[in-house]
């Protein structure tokens, strides 16, 4: 944040709201001053510091993922201004590189960022096109008044968040707020880092009274002679019985697989194409082994809550998953009633949602190492997005370099979800697929390494051929 507050008036400020760091540049005179604060589950590391910035790296500790930060305040004096941004230009991170822009940049991006007598500069208008274009940034969408300073009757945005493309895609739905001025010319920016999470209209809309409509749809969704109810009746006697019970109600829709099959289906393509280039690539096929019946509930639990959704909707949950006992029958004689700490029942409505929280743990893991660089995906054509993975269910195809670094950080991932979650790879029934510019010697100590067979294509996917 931008203050003229001494230290000591911060530091005071800082242990009264709990935040467990800091840094801060001090004002000069009437201008600059910056205060960064965090909390002890991100961990940040500054880089370089002077009277206009900020410039450092943020990880969070939770989720393993790093990104850099450059927070502003734009040089107020016109003829200094120039330098400010052409070394910020000239020393802009890769694209390959997460990076966020925030703060009072002091440059006028549009005319229509300006109100009052005289017409927005377009020395500073060209400048922050140039800024925009140099280091393929974008801005971050913002809600609240459209104006972040005001003096007299002039007002201005000059407060904005920019980021590029990488740290777009990290954070998908980060957003801006400008807020309401207090004791101050310009209004506060909150920007939400975080990655998708529960808000509270969706927790109050999870705990309320379920209506009769929906125990209707679930009754109509389950197998007629599946999954019999604790008073013996399969499901075939309540829907045609309905009219005694309740009303009837409209089917749900589930979503398309069309778009995973497409995308399956090019990067198949591209790889047969793929007969030259330094980058030998390979495509897994991974089969999991008994995936609903291996899943940990209370990793699951911990997944739920970890997204943000209140107890009381995580505990009706846990409830439907936890309360089922079994009891074995040997050699004509029954065991003693036993309650299973792991399993999500197939056949049960309420699976295959639960375990898509349990495929986005390992998605995350993936997409981590994809942007720390450790797994390198595969890119279709020059300029098309990486691919590191493909998920649909438990159906998993993944992509990386044909190079045992990336081979074994991608088998250590597969290791650390099977310890998290339970599930366990079977390497047996899985299958691997190289470019063609891969030499024998290269697929053949892979495929020994991971004690996975080698197809010249995986012929399959979701059920339909993928050439």
């Amino acid at each position: 944040m931008e203050t003229k507050k001494n230290k000591k008036y911060l530091e005071r400020l800082r242990r009264k709201y709990a935040f467990s760091s800091s840094v801060y540049i001090e004002p000069q005179g009437y201008s600059g001053g910056l205060a960064l604060w965090w909390t002890e589950d991100v961990h940040i590391s500054i880089f370089s510091s002077d009277k206009n910035m900020l410039d450092g790296s943020c990880s969070n500790v939770a989720y393993s993922i790093s990104w850099h930060f450059s927070f502003v305040y734009g040089e107020p004096n016109a003829h200094l201004r120039q330098a400010m941004w052409s070394r910020m230009m000239n020393h802009r991170w890769p694209s390959s590189v997460p990076w966020l822009i925030m703060g009072d940049l002091n440059l006028i991006g549009d005319s229509s960022d300006k109100k009052g007598k005289r017409p927005p500069s377009r020395v500073d208008i060209r400048l922050y096109e140039d800024l925009i274009c140099s280091c393929s940034l974008r801005e971050i969408a913002y809600k609240g008044a459209t104006y972040t300073w005001v003096r007299g009757n002039i007002c201005e945005r000059l407060d904005r968040a920019l980021s590029n493309d990488i740290w777009g895609c990290l954070f998908p739905n980060a957003q801006l707020f400008h807020c309401t001025r207090i004791g101050s010319d310009h209004c506060p920016l909150i920007s939400r880092l975080i990655h998708p999470s529960v808000i509270a209209e969706m927790n109050h809309a999870l705990c309320r009274s379920v209506s009769d409509d929906e125990i209707c749809s679930a009754v109509f969704q389950l197998g007629a002679f599946r999954a019999p109810r604790v008073d013996g009746f399969p499901g075939c006697f309540y829907q045609q019985h309905w009219d005694l019970v309740g009303p009837d109600s409209a089917f749900i829709h589930g979503r398309a697989i069309q778009d995973n099959i497409l995308i399956a289906h090019e990067a198949f393509h591209g790889l047969q194409l793929k007969k030259s280039g330094k980058h030998c690539v390979l495509a897994l096929k991974l089969d999991i082994r008994k995936a609903y019946d291996s899943v940990d509930w209370h990793s699951l639990e911990h997944i739920l809550r970890a997204h943000g959704f209140c107890e009381q909707w995580i505990h009706m949950v846990m409830q439907c998953v936890s309360t089922v006992s079994y009891t074995v029958g040997i050699n004509g004689n029954q065991t003693p009633i036993f309650v299973p700490q792991r399993r999500l029942r197939q056949g049960d409505s309420l699976s295959p949602y639960l375990y898509l929280f349990i495929a986005d743990l390992l998605s995350r893991l993936l997409m981590a190492a994809t942007i720390e660089k450790k797994i390198f995906g595969y890119t279709i054509r020059r300029r098309s997005p990486t691919i590191s993975h493909l998920f649909f269910a438990d159906d998993f195809l993944v992509f990386c370099r044909a190079i045992v670094e990336e081979v074994s950080h991608l088998q250590t991932i597969l290791q650390l979800y099977g310890d998290i979650i339970g599930q366990r790879v079977n390497y047996s029934k899985s299958a691997a697929v190289f470019s063609p510019n891969t030499p024998k010697e290269v697929w053949e100590s892979n495929c020994e390494h991971l004690g996975i067979r080698l197809e010249s294509v995986v012929s399959k996917y979701l059920g339909l051929p993928t050439s």
